[in-house]
């Protein structure tokens, strides 16, 4: 488990498949637990870690 993670999945294997020089491991999820739900999304684009816009106040 990963130091302050937001959000953790406990997953059996289900299958493997060869892709190329990696191995694609298909797990079922069977328990799960979340971090603190007022964290910022993760957002990866173009290569790139950014921000999303703040959100505007309702009117």
């Amino acid at each position: 488990m990963l130091p302050d993670a937001e959000a953790a999945f406990e997953c059996v294997l289900d299958a493997e498949y060869a892709a190329g020089d990696h191995t694609l491991l298909v797990g079922r999820v069977v328990a799960l637990s979340g971090g603190p739900s007022a964290a910022d999304p993760l957002l990866f684009h173009q290569g790139r870690f950014g921000r999303l816009p703040a959100a505007e106040a309702a009117a």
